[in-house]
């Protein structure tokens, strides 16, 4: 976890409960975030925008993409994508403009259907994670870990217990891929 978190953003934070939840958790351990949501419900989005404003928070009302060109580079110490990267049409872009708002040591956490379950081959086209038109993407630990290094981000953690075969899900934390530094 980043010593600063600077602008926390939630892809798809709902109602925002999981962005205040985790700022509170921020806060209470001396931490200063600034909780940004991105919804593009406009419904859910004027909720999570009334909570958010109580804790000094805002919610954009747009698509991922749009929302995430609009904030500043490298301000963002923690970007959270639960059960959102499975329904972009642009995954890797996302994944581009994530890798641009991150601190240099900022984290990307994540969580997708797993394509490589066991139960998608059990079940075929019954599998719970086929939820077409929602899901337009789908993704095993190999292809999710090939777009992020696309996008200028590398796995820093999926471990055998984030991405079992027996989980219809996936965790992942992505963060920027090192720059080599310039010399003068």
């Amino acid at each position: 976890m980043p010593d600063n978190p600077g602008t926390v953003v939630d892809i798809g934070c709902m109602k925002g409960n999981t962005l205040i939840n985790l700022c509170k958790e921020l806060k209470d351990a001396g931490r200063n975030p600034k909780p940004v949501g991105i919804e593009i419900s406009a419904e859910l989005a004027e909720i999570a925008q009334r909570k958010l404003k109580k804790i000094k928070g805002n919610c954009l009302h747009a698509d991922a993409l749009s929302a995430l060109t609009s904030l500043p580079d490298h301000q963002s110490g923690i970007v959270i994508m639960s059960a959102y990267l499975e329904h972009e049409y642009q995954p890797r872009l996302v994944l581009e403009q994530i890798h641009r708002v991150l601190t240099p040591t900022g984290i990307a956490v994540l969580k997708v259907p797993n394509y490589a379950c066991w139960n998608r081959h059990f079940t075929r086209a019954n599998w719970c994670g086929f939820r077409y038109p929602d899901h337009v993407n789908y993704f095993t630990p190999h292809s999710l870990a090939a777009l992020a290094h696309r996008a200028g981000l590398s796995i820093q953690r999926s471990n055998w217990l984030d991405r079992l075969r027996t989980s219809d899900n996936m965790y992942a934390v992505l963060a920027p891929i090192p720059q080599p530094s310039k010399k003068d």
